[in-house]
């Protein structure tokens, strides 16, 4: 009983924090006009969710004010790489889609339908880097393209801790197309936070190296 009682209420904590994060990304989101703000929010998502995979989630961290000082320190800390890492890669995309358009509209026979499906298979791609980058981009204190590069080879060397990555992540995607009431409940945050933390369970990361979390730390003794 005792036991059936502590897994109740660490649901009840981790539901409440999800909720609490997501508050918070479309916050900072909506400070930065979307444009602006989007990207460093979701890199302050990351580097929360990053730190409570390896650290767990103490009194000191779980209050709102903390919550909400550490999501700020890591958003200011972040802000420029994010949106340096979040264009680049929605630009990829958008490029790739843009391709496969003209090639089928300009074409119309096997080859372009060919070519199309290749086009599309890269943006599934540059969608899977994308995904594993902002873990990584919290973890390690690298330029946009460096972390671009360890997504890929993370997906390239380490399928199956990627793959693990990549099908939490899609299946909370899956649960918000069948239940979409959770998606303003919980948004970006319950991803990001449950795929980061299979990331880090499958034990292909270093644990210790401080990247975001280390500038976000001196942030908030600043503030």
């Amino acid at each position: 009983m005792k036991r059936l009682l502590a897994v109740h209420l660490r649901l009840v904590d981790v539901v409440l924090r999800l909720v609490r994060l997501n508050l918070l990304w479309w916050g900072w989101t909506l400070r930065g006009v979307v444009v602006a703000g989007a990207f460093p929010a979701t890199a302050a998502l990351a580097a929360v969710a990053r730190r409570d995979a390896i650290d767990g989630v103490d009194d000191d961290r779980a209050g709102w004010r903390a919550l909400r000082r550490e999501f700020a320190a890591a958003r200011h800390a972040e802000a420029r790489q994010a949106n340096a890492l979040g264009w680049m890669l929605a630009g990829a995309v958008a490029l790739l889609v843009v391709e496969e358009r003209l090639v089928r509209a300009l074409g119309g026979d096997a080859f372009s339908t060919f070519v199309g499906g290749m086009l599309w298979m890269l943006v599934v791609l540059v969608l899977a880097i994308g995904v594993t980058a902002w873990p990584l981009g919290a973890h390690f204190d690298e330029r946009p393209l460096a972390i671009v590069r360890r997504s890929a080879l993370l997906l390239a060397g380490r399928p199956v801790a990627a793959l693990v990555h990549l099908a939490v992540f899609a299946g909370v995607l899956c649960a918000y197309y069948l239940a979409p009431g959770l998606i303003p409940v919980f948004g970006l945050a319950a991803p990001m936070w449950l795929a980061t933390g299979a990331l880090w369970g499958t034990g292909v990361l270093p644990r210790r190296v401080e990247a975001v979390v280390a500038r976000a730390d001196t942030e908030v003794v600043k503030a």
